[in-house]
């Protein structure tokens, strides 16, 4: 068999060429195959390094800050508020 040696393969299927895969299809059974699919898939959509989902938190600063200007000032709303707090340097 051509490709990665057995010892190096790090459980990725496409270092191997189609070639290989189809002699290890004919070695394995077809229950192990899908058990290697569902494992790959699993790992592609629970990657544990990737940033969670949603809106990123806002610093406590800038939440404090913006809950006083809205008491000192209700009469603003909440573009008066943005505009406010990026004159002095937060972009929300």
């Amino acid at each position: 068999m051509g490709g990665l040696a057995a010892d190096e393969w790090d459980g990725n299927p496409w270092a191997f060429g189609m070639s290989v895969l189809e002699a290890v299809a004919s070695i394995v059974t077809s229950d192990t195959l899908l058990r290697w699919h569902r494992l790959l898939v699993a790992r592609k959509w629970t990657r544990p390094g990737a940033a969670r989902p949603g809106r990123p938190p806002v610093m406590r600063t800038i939440r404090e800050l913006t809950l006083r200007m809205a008491k000192d000032n209700p009469g603003w709303g909440y573009t008066r508020i943005v505009g406010a707090l990026a004159n002095v340097g937060y972009n929300v």
